[in-house]
């Protein structure tokens, strides 16, 4: 049995089961305001039924029915009691509390119905923008395959057109085959002959002071194709040859070479085209380049395997000595007037000198960097002698040219310099690199006219 003393100690809780226990009923219990959980000072239990306070709440235990008595409930568990409020008729005052806390329960049960309405929100929200994005996906696949069958269409119908023109032109091919078979067929050239019996040979008739008319010339070969192309009519030619005559500021001394040098060319029945470039401007000439930039313009017009690189003020006077190329290149003025008819030194290749297009591609063309007079031929020995090739010379007594006198020309300055160091420049500089622009070409009856720039020294 619990004593008065002990209730102070004990929780509510402990105290009802010590109070069902002693079979004290609850309402018997006052709690006025100097008592400590429901007792006197003196530790004694009120008998009075009557509460204390108005303002004080009181619970009512109702005993259980069919239970033999009070002192057994704990075999039962407790009976939940219920909890009465009692009005008061000076009102509520002491009761805000628990007003106080069951507003903070409300409150507390707003914040979750809050989120999770926002959880709704954002939910449908992206059902939403996920049945945009498809509805959006399904129309973008719908069109792509509106497009893909249009495109198809179109394809089918191109492969349609391009078929009957394939059609077309085998048909017209066939039909023209036909009719050929059934023309007379003239017959095939022969090819020419390796020495021609058409050559004059050493001729004493070349004058170079003489007046020569251009239309003089063009009416005597009027059988020359506009850009100064001609093969022969009656056998297929050996040679297909460019001749490239770097050129400036000379006329006179062109139609002469003009005047005596078709004749030769055509009784040797040489299939061939002549290009004169000139260097634009009057700054330093530079040959080298102006030669590199009219074979890399005359490989676009004219399908040849020789070239041969002619000065312009060189007449030939002997047709003996061919215009082709061979195994190596050929230096063909090798007996000149002005030098007594004899090879000044041993390396010189100027004036006139053939190459095969391989060749001359090998040793990578002309030297690019002598400005002024001489300087590029001797550079030429030293790239053909780097690639293992020999230098051809025709004979002396057919290799025979006339110079024109002109005016000499500034010498370079810096030709021995770069002389020593030639044929280590071979690969780095020349034909592959040569540096120039095509200002104009002109096709002239005799010959085609390129007119570059190759800038300053």
């Amino acid at each position: 049995m619990v004593t008065p003393d002990q209730y102070s100690f004990l929780s509510r809780r402990d105290q009802e089961k010590a109070a069902y226990n002693d079979e004290i009923s609850y309402s018997d219990l006052s709690r006025p305001d100097n008592n400590i959980c429901g007792y006197s000072a003196n530790g004694s239990i009120p008998s009075s039924t009557k509460f204390h306070s108005q303002h004080l709440s009181s619970y009512e235990y109702e005993k259980p029915q069919n239970l033999p008595n009070y002192s057994s409930l704990h075999k039962y568990g407790y009976q939940r009691y219920k909890h009465r409020r009692r009005k008061s008729s000076k009102g509520d005052d002491l009761h805000s509390a628990r007003d106080d806390f069951d507003e903070d329960q409300r409150k507390c049960g707003v914040w979750p119905a809050l989120f999770c309405g926002f959880g709704a929100l954002v939910a449908i929200g992206l059902i939403v923008l996920l049945c945009n994005y498809v509805e959006k996906k399904s129309k973008i696949e719908k069109e792509e395959k509106a497009n893909l069958k249009i495109s198809l269409i179109f394809t089918d119908m191109w492969n349609d057109i391009h078929l009957h023109r394939i059609a077309k032109t085998i048909i017209a091919a066939q039909e023209a085959a036909e009719k050929a078979e059934k023309l007379p067929q003239k017959p095939s050239l022969p090819l020419c002959a390796a020495i021609p019996a058409t050559l004059d040979g050493l001729t004493k008739d070349v004058h170079l002071n003489i007046e020569v008319d251009i239309n003089d010339i063009i009416k005597t070969h009027s059988d020359i194709q506009a850009g100064g192309e001609w093969k022969p009519p009656s056998c297929i030619s050996r040679h297909r040859l460019a001749i490239i005559i770097p050129y400036r500021d000379r006329w006179s001394h062109l139609k002469v070479l003009l005047y005596y040098l078709l004749p030769v060319l055509k009784r040797q029945q040489i299939h061939f085209r002549i290009f004169v470039v000139e260097q634009y401007g009057n700054f330093t000439f530079n040959k080298g380049r102006i030669m590199n930039a009219a074979y890399r313009e005359a490989l676009k017009m004219f399908d040849f395997h020789c070239v041969t690189f002619h000065d312009v003020d060189l007449v030939p006077e002997d047709d003996r000595n061919i215009y082709s190329c061979g195994e190596h290149p050929k230096h063909m003025s090798t007996a000149i007037d002005k030098f007594n008819y004899r090879l000044p030194y041993e390396g010189l290749v100027g004036g006139v000198l053939t190459f095969r297009v391989d060749h001359f591609q090998l040793v990578n063309g002309y030297s690019n960097m002598y400005w002024g007079w001489g300087g590029e031929d001797d550079d030429m020995t030293y790239r053909i002698l780097a690639r293992n090739l020999r230098v051809f010379r025709s004979p002396g007594n057919i290799a025979r040219y006339k110079m024109v006198k002109h005016v000499g020309r500034t010498v370079s300055s810096i030709r021995l310099k770069l002389l020593r160091t030639a044929a280590k420049r071979a690969r780095l500089e020349g034909l592959n690199n040569v540096p120039y622009k095509l200002l104009f070409t002109h096709m002239e009856k005799l010959f085609t006219h390129f007119m570059v720039d190759i800038g300053k020294p």
